[in-house]
């Protein structure tokens, strides 16, 4: 019974989160992006060192669940640090593992810390022009479907717009 209900309430939040972003319950990419004030849907703490940041929220039908995602910064953007980090959702305790493969000998993984409350497992990656990034799941309470956030960051500004294009492959 106890499972059911947490079963249950984890997939609400799931839903609310999705729905109110206005996204499918499958996740993409977002344009939740964070220019100079904290995001509308989740307030991570501001970092000036990173003045742009888009989230994703995802769904994980299973432990086996990979979400790739296709980032490349904007020709009229520097090249800067790419910074990804992931926030459980609902249900405390599941930890998510990032992988960025920043094409070239400059890759990076790092795994969350199971918070439902802030962006952790912080992973970067500079100087970044273009790469893959995986999410997937590392471990914690293994209740499926088992929503989560994810966060990009940029070290740099974009001169027209975003400096970087997230797609979920």
């Amino acid at each position: 019974m106890f499972q059911s209900i947490v079963l249950v309430s984890a997939l609400f939040c799931v839903l609310a989160v999705s729905f109110a972003a206005g996204e499918s319950i499958r996740g993409r990419a977002l344009d939740s992006q964070r220019n100079n004030a904290p995001g509308a849907l989740i307030n991570p703490k501001w970092d000036p060192e990173y003045p742009y940041c888009s989230f994703s929220s995802l769904v994980f039908y299973s432990a086996d669940n990979v979400f790739t995602f296709e980032i490349e910064k904007n020709q009229d953007t520097a090249a800067g640090i790419l910074k990804v980090e992931v926030m459980d959702c609902c249900v405390p305790g599941d930890k998510w593992a990032i992988m960025i493969d920043g094409q070239g000998n400059k890759d990076d993984t790092g795994v969350g810390n199971g918070s439902i409350y802030e962006f952790t497992g912080e992973t970067a990656v500079a100087p970044f022009v273009r790469g893959t990034v995986a999410i997937s799941y590392a471990q914690g309470v293994d209740m499926f479907p088992a929503g989560m956030n994810v966060q990009f960051c940029y070290s740099r500004e974009g001169k027209n717009g975003q400096p970087i294009m997230v797609s979920l492959l």
